[in-house]
């Protein structure tokens, strides 16, 4: 599961009540409250590059603060829902870097080069 919030709010601290829908169901979840603490929140102020391969290799660092973790196993990085594995010597409290994978689905296919000639 996974679920996006975005604040346009100026306090440090919000808090939400999580709604879970699946198939048209809303789901009773209690009074369940999700507190954002700004100090506990990364900010992301730049991505780069901002355009890749589909076919993945491509390191993205994400620049911004309070990455403040130095284990990669806290991070999740997906784009299109493939994994961006972590580059660990890449982590500090203001950077982060991934290598994208392969977007799944696409085709794969061997370059052929064919030379033709006429007798």
């Amino acid at each position: 599961m996974r679920g996006v919030e975005v604040l346009a709010v100026e306090t440090d601290d919000h808090a939400c009540a999580p709604v879970i829908t699946i198939g048209g169901t809303v789901l009773d979840v209690g009074s369940s409250v999700v507190t954002y603490t700004k100090a506990e929140t990364a900010t992301i102020t730049a991505i780069s590059p901002r355009h890749g391969s589909v076919t993945g290799g491509d390191v993205i660092t994400f620049t911004g603060t309070g990455f403040n973790s130095a284990d990669e196993a806290n991070y999740s990085i997906t784009f299109d829902d493939v994994d961006c594995p972590i580059v660990a010597a890449s982590m500090s409290a203001t950077s982060v870097q991934c290598t994208t994978g392969a977007k799944t689905g696409l085709p794969q296919i061997d370059p052929t080069l064919v030379f033709k000639h006429s007798t």
